[in-house]
């Protein structure tokens, strides 16, 4: 199959809003991908991958191919990670985890997210996969994703959140953590109790007004809710 020409077909049925023949070619790609007969994804990693405006449409035929079925490359899996932690949009980063969440499972999903960006990721990817994170525990279970017991994972990136949040300066991080930060003293271990306090203390005097508006919010002394700034380029 010819992925750039059926891309290309899609793309002019969308633009001429022919809903009709524009799902129709999206079920020939879906019925490519469920029958594993998909071998060469390089098409589709350099549009996962790729920064134009070009690559963003392209990115949108695949999530839209992939919006269904429970099969799909395992050459693909990393890459739509990586695509979600690097996708600006806190939204639409869904797209790109709901696929692989229903095809490998939530488990692993979470599982190298954290291995490969909560320790060693830049701060950008540490930014975007904590707003990774929201989905990807939050669908687990959700509509046709199996269901499955994360708690010792969640448990994992609830500590991480509080000490990331705490240790690192940069601003993109801190918002994207924040609103997911559990200031509860016994929610954690003794040994991180005074990192809560340190951490509802910098966003208390914190210069951003995003920051100090969610601190106040995860408090209960605030209810009116700031949009997430968007993040800063890598």
């Amino acid at each position: 199959m010819d992925w750039e020409e059926l891309y290309q077909n899609w793309l002019s049925q969308r633009n001429a809003d022919n809903d009709n023949l524009r799902l129709d070619l999206e079920r020939q790609a879906r019925t490519v991908i469920q029958n594993q007969k998909l071998a060469d994804v390089t098409w589709h990693i350099q549009a996962l991958e790729g920064q134009t405006p070009v690559d963003q449409n392209k990115r949108l035929f695949i999530v839209n191919v992939l919006r269904k079925g429970n099969q799909m490359p395992q050459l693909l899996f990393l890459p739509m990670l990586r695509t979600a932690v690097y996708e600006k949009n806190p939204s639409y980063n869904r797209s790109f985890l709901e696929p692989c969440m229903r095809c490998f499972g939530s488990r692993l999903v979470n599982s190298e997210l954290i291995s490969r960006y909560t320790e060693n990721g830049t701060d950008y990817e540490k930014a975007g996969v904590a707003s990774s994170f929201y989905w990807s525990f939050g669908l687990n279970g959700y509509g046709d994703i199996p269901h499955e017991n994360l708690d010792d994972l969640r448990q994992k990136v609830q500590y991480w959140f509080l000490t990331e949040f705490v240790a690192n300066k940069n601003i993109d991080v801190r918002r994207s953590i924040v609103a997911q930060l559990q200031l509860n003293l016994f929610k954690y271990p003794t040994k991180l109790s005074l990192e809560v306090i340190k951490a509802i203390y910098i966003g208390w005097i914190h210069p951003d007004q995003y920051i100090r508006n969610r601190i106040k919010i995860q408090l209960g002394l605030e209810r009116s809710f700031m949009a997430l700034p968007e993040r800063k380029s890598t």
